[in-house]
């Protein structure tokens, strides 16, 4: 992914609600969340979900490339990625974004699932 866009206040605002729902939701109770900056040089903003240390999960945010500041792709890295694309492509939802296509990208070092929203 190559990406020069920037990430505006909205979206990063969203990305923390995210974290924060999580952090809330019953099912994550046992799990350490961080939201932060992934990548200042091209605004890249993770979710990352571990327990005792461990990553299970790392959600990275992408910046739109047309330039408007909003969120254009995520990609999961971690544990149980097919169970994470059968829920997204049956859902055509990530945390109630609506996603344009999702598939597990086998290209890299690890791979990933990479979701495009619309």
């Amino acid at each position: 992914m190559m990406f020069s866009g920037y990430m505006s206040e909205a979206s990063v605002l969203q990305i923390t609600n995210i974290a924060n729902r999580l952090m809330l939701h019953p099912l994550y109770s046992k799990y350490t969340i961080q939201s932060y900056c992934f990548d200042w040089s091209c605004d890249v903003y993770a979710i990352k979900i571990s327990e005792n240390f461990n990553t299970i999960n790392l959600f990275l945010f992408y910046p739109s490339t047309t330039g408007d500041g909003t969120i254009e792709s995520i990609a999961i890295y971690g544990m149980g990625l097919s169970g994470h694309l059968e829920k997204i492509l049956a859902s055509k939802r990530i945390f109630g974004l609506e996603i344009e296509s999702a598939e597990i990208d086998r290209s890299g070092m690890s791979d990933f699932v990479d979701v495009y929203l619309k």
